[in-house]
């Protein structure tokens, strides 16, 4: 859910229980050598973190670790950068699928030599998810689809309020901007991502984009 990290207090835990989250959040891999080691994964998206994106967040009142795309639709207040993305209005989709639709975007739009079809259809359901911040908007109020605004409108609110804002923002997500999702990107185009074709991309983009034609 769309947040702040108000009354999310991380002091009491010790480094033995930091610790011992993140050695639940690790799993083993196989590398190509065909040795296997351990690496950090996502509690929410399951996808595998780079060391130094890693982040502790509250999920059910328990301190998971999760990567920054996770992370930051429920920590607004901890962006420290413009042109993080857009909110948008999709009670139909969680917040991991709408971070998988921008990666896959950002992905196949970075591919060298990428087609022109390939371009035109990655700025065709990037056309259709931004279409939804504008639907926010009628739906709520202008200004609804910035993070910065709606972060400065949760911090005015009293603890009570602020308890019950799931009833406002139960519906929106955070379409990532291509600067905040450049790191995963990165990351994951190491491992993850090296094992898809990307005409499999395509073919999920191009369902995408028949799912919201019609």
């Amino acid at each position: 859910m769309i947040g702040i990290s108000r009354n999310k207090d991380f002091s009491k835990l010790k480094n033995k229980d930091i610790k011992k989250i993140r050695t639940a959040g690790n799993r083993n891999v196989v590398l190509e050598d065909g040795a296997t080691t351990k690496i950090p994964f996502c509690s929410i998206c399951n996808n595998p973190i780079q060391e130094d994106q890693i982040f502790l967040d509250l999920f059910d009142d328990e301190p998971k670790q999760v990567c920054s795309l996770c992370y930051y639709p429920r920590n607004l207040d901890k962006i420290t950068f413009k042109d993080s993305g857009t909110l948008i209005y999709a009670p139909d989709l969680t917040q991991s699928q709408v971070n998988a639709v921008a990666l896959m975007i950002y992905y196949l739009r970075g591919i060298e030599n990428v087609s022109q079809d390939i371009l035109e259809l990655t700025a065709d359901v990037e056309d259709l998810i931004l279409r939804r911040s504008d639907s926010l908007v009628n739906l709520l109020c202008q200004g609804a689809n910035v993070p910065s605004i709606v972060c400065q409108f949760l911090f005015m609110l009293s603890d009570d309020e602020y308890s019950k804002v799931g009833n406002m923002f139960s519906s929106v997500r955070m379409f990532p901007s291509e600067k905040l999702a450049k790191e995963v990107l990165v990351y994951l185009s190491t491992n993850v991502l090296r094992g898809y074709d990307p005409k499999l991309w395509v073919s999920m983009l191009q369902k995408i984009k028949q799912m919201n034609n019609e």
